[in-house]
């Protein structure tokens, strides 16, 4: 049975809602961060992109149905590669798991810690 050419399949097109994630190979700045998010966000159909040099990993928000592959080419052309992370689809409302973890960790950890007690202080608190 042939199969047709040129056509998508749903597996090979990011869906139109929500955020798409993807790992970025090969940055190693700032500069290379700031390009891939600039070549990512001009391609049709992409809302907005964001990416992160620390993480490595970068957030597509889509207006409309993109294939993978066109992202892939795009940011390849520029010399870095975009592999899309399994099972990982970001709504636009809400953050990540390990996001909202990190932040709970740290405010919880803030709140825990006693205030400092500096002595030298105490000289106009009215304590000796």
């Amino acid at each position: 049975m042939p199969t047709r050419q040129g056509r998508a399949t749903r597996a090979d097109t990011a869906p139109s809602d929500g955020t798409v994630e993807f790992l970025v190979g090969g940055m190693t700045c700032g500069s290379c961060a700031a390009r891939v998010q600039r070549v990512l966000g001009k391609i049709d159909g992409v809302a907005d992109a964001e990416v992160n040099l620390a993480t490595s990993r970068a957030l597509v928000r889509l207006a409309q149905p993109v294939e993978t592959a066109v992202l892939q080419a795009r940011v390849a052309k520029i010399g870095y590669t975009l592999a899309p992370v399994a099972g990982r689809r970001h709504d636009a409302d809400t953050d990540s798991d390990g996001e909202a973890a990190v932040r709970r960790a740290w405010g919880a950890g803030w709140s825990r810690s006693p205030p400092p007690r500096w002595s030298r202080w105490s000289r106009w608190s009215g304590r000796r």
